[in-house]
Parts: C-alpha cells; structure tokens; sequence
C-alpha cells in the first residue's frame, strides 16, 4: 500500500477510535476491515508494545538488539579506560 493510503487509513482509524472513545487495541477485525479490508489477525501481533518497541531496530533505540549493542560498546569504553588508567 502507498505511503499516501496507508497514511489516510490511520487518519480514519485514529477519528474512528476518537468518535467511539476506542483504542485500537479494542478494535474488532471487522471494525478495522471497515476501514481498509487489508487488514489481517496480525494486526493485533503489530500493535503489540513488545513488537513496536523490539522493531525499533535503531543506533539508541529500545530494541533488544539494539540495547545489547549500546551495552556491548559501552563495556568496551569502560575496558578502554581502566587500561589507561
């Protein structure tokens, strides 16, 4: 789907869930197919705060692999500095 449509679809989501005090984690497939019919069961997996926090896959971000990367680097400045002490 175009970045243009998909925008407009979580424009009309987001008015949905304000007009029907929702959130759009206590929306029903049918209600998000009333929307978009491309919507699918994994909706729900891609809403998930688990999926949202591990897919920001960023340098900083709050990945699990990105923390272990940021722990990592962090243990070899740490190394670096008590070997110049």
């Amino acid at each position: 789907m175009p970045f243009r449509d998909a925008y407009k679809v979580v424009g009309h989501l987001v008015s949905y869930c304000i007009e029907n005090e929702e959130s759009l984690e206590t929306l029903t497939l049918k209600d998000f197919r009333s929307i978009c019919a491309l919507f699918d069961e994994d909706v729900y997996q891609a809403l998930s705060l688990k999926t949202c926090v591990n897919e920001r896959k960023v340098e900083g971000g709050p990945s699990a692999v990105s923390i272990a990367h940021q722990i990592g680097a962090l243990k070899e400045r740490i190394e670096m500095v008590d070997e110049n002490d």
